[in-house]
């Protein structure tokens, strides 16, 4: 077993990090701790983003990206999206103006992180197919997905309310 001191990406505090021969990391001190996801986003979006994003901070990628695909479903389910699986899904809510084609581009980029995660890509080690780059960006794309359709939403209703009084 190798011990390294790193940084937190979240907090900037040092930790220590335990990996076996294979470079797995097998312990985290202090045990990492997930950012906080809007509370304005709702279920079970919310839900996931939130394990999503401890699955982040315990170094665990692939559930991360699993979850990060998990998310983007419910998004899309939410938002009237009709198809029989996710990419047809995720194109009927372009074709619907719900999102963007930038929007779609990094979804479908979510969906195929989720899908390598899921399933591996028949090689000799498909753990080692969802870096953690990638199961940040999943997470990140559809965290920011969420925000601007349900926190932004929330903060325009609380700022109309509040030029009525």
């Amino acid at each position: 077993m190798r011990w390294q001191i790193n940084i937190c990406n979240g907090c900037q505090s040092p930790l220590l990090v335990a990996f076996d021969p294979t470079n797995y990391v097998t312990q985290v001190l202090p045990t990492p701790q997930a950012s906080p996801v809007k509370n304005e986003i709702p279920e079970p979006m919310l839900a996931a983003l939130k394990e999503a994003k401890v699955c982040l901070a315990a170094g665990a990628n692939i559930a991360a990206a699993i979850m990060a695909q998990r998310a983007l479903e419910d998004f899309v389910n939410a938002n009237g999206a009709t198809g029989k699986n996710l990419f047809q899904k995720i194109d009927s809510l372009v074709a619907a103006h719900t999102i963007t084609p930038a929007q779609r581009d990094l979804a479908h980029g979510t969906r195929m992180v989720g899908n390598d995660a899921a399933h591996g890509n028949g090689e000799e080690d498909p753990l080692r197919d969802v870096t953690k780059a990638d199961a940040e960006e999943a997470v990140s794309f559809v965290e920011t997905l969420c925000e601007q359709f349900y926190v932004q939403a929330a903060m325009a209703a609380a700022q109309a309310a509040r030029r009525k009084k």
